[in-house]
């Protein structure tokens, strides 16, 4: 069966001065079974926060207001990690010909990857992401070996043979 990806949903007064996102289970004429949606979504898809999140109950249809489409899942690239992650920066003196070497890093969660250009005092001249389809199977096997770590998370994947300043 395929998971599904989103829900119409409505907001009802929650009866403590805000409101709760809801969707109906179950259409009882003039009433409708609805369930509370307390949570939010994420890359890998509905995450609870238990309080609200599951209960059900009956209300007037009359109360369902803002009805609208809830996704359950979110593209990395739009939660604050992944705009981080994915960010590109140049440095204002940015010169192709000083860049030294290249490394690669790999999400510790996700097959989302980004490039790293060095100058040779080890200064990140250029951070972007980068199309895994443009990467080798061994550039990408490399960069999961190191991921997640602390120190040493990225895998050199150029130089132009000149030493990188420690």
């Amino acid at each position: 069966m395929a998971q599904q990806d989103s829900i119409t949903v409505f907001d009802i007064p929650s009866g403590m001065g805000g409101s709760f996102t809801v969707s109906i289970t179950e259409d009882l004429g003039e009433t409708a079974k609805v369930r509370i949606w307390h949570g939010k979504a994420t890359p890998k898809g509905w995450e609870s926060w238990k309080d609200f999140d599951g209960a059900t109950r009956i209300v007037e249809k009359t109360t369902l207001k803002n009805e609208r489409e809830m996704s359950f899942f979110k593209h990395f690239e739009d939660t604050q990690e992944g705009f981080f992650f994915t960010l590109r920066h140049t440095d204002s003196d940015y010169r192709p010909e000083k860049v030294v070497a290249k490394y690669l890093q790999a999400h510790s969660e996700y097959d989302v990857y980004r490039m790293e250009e060095v100058c040779a005092d080890s200064y990140t001249q250029r951070t972007y992401p980068v199309d895994p389809a443009e990467l080798t199977e061994e550039q990408i096997r490399a960069a999961h070996e190191c991921r997640g770590q602390m120190v040493g998370n990225k895998v050199k994947v150029w130089d132009n043979g000149q030493a990188v300043a420690l």
